[in-house]
């Protein structure tokens, strides 16, 4: 048995939003210089990145997953816009971000920090949470970034689904796809 897995919390995208966006992937990889490119069935928006933790730890993360489920609603994610993390010119990540702020993915990934903090011990991260899909990471072109530029023409996002679980996921670096579900937890707010 391992003894330590690389996890983290999130949303799956659902198959049909997943072969929705494929169809835009050529286009992207044509026109826009990134370095790596995750494969389709690894696009998600995380929760909370966990990092290594003991293989030990799994049954209190599950719980915690749960818990934090369990008071949560299930809601609508849409998704329509681009965007980037990293420094001005040379950007880290390209993604495809939610299209406006929605309070039950909000709550619920407030309600999760507090369990995993209860029954697994984990701090959250202190960045703010800006729920996105990862498109591209590493930007490699040889011209500076310009977001306006680079940005302008791409296809348009007009994406929609319900989301009805968060899920565990485990990072299995070198593998392709690099994420595997581990446990899903349905979102049933059962606080009355």
């Amino acid at each position: 048995m391992k003894q330590s897995v690389r996890l983290f919390t999130g949303i799956a995208v659902p198959e049909t939003v997943r072969q929705q966006l494929e169809r835009f992937l050529p286009e992207w990889t044509s026109r826009l210089a990134f370095e790596r490119w995750p494969h389709p069935k690894d696009w998600h928006i995380t929760l909370h990145f966990l990092g290594e933790m003991p293989a030990d730890r799994l049954d209190d993360i599950r719980s915690a997953l749960d818990e934090a489920a369990s008071g949560s609603e299930p809601f609508t994610i849409d998704v329509a816009d681009y965007g980037v993390f990293g420094p001005p010119g040379s950007p880290s990540i390209l993604w495809a971000g939610i299209k406006q702020p929605v309070p039950e993915l909000e709550s619920l990934h407030a309600r999760l920090a507090s369990t995993l903090k209860q029954q697994a011990g984990f701090t959250a991260e202190k960045r703010p949470f800006h729920p996105h899909l990862t498109i591209a990471r590493k930007y490699k072109g040889k011209e500076r970034w310009s977001s306006e530029a680079m940005l302008a023409g791409l296809p348009e996002l007009s994406l929609s689904w319900r989301v009805q679980e968060a899920v565990l996921y485990e990072s299995r670096l070198g593998q392709t796809p690099m994420y595997s579900v581990i446990h899903r937890s349905p979102l049933q707010n059962n606080n009355g």
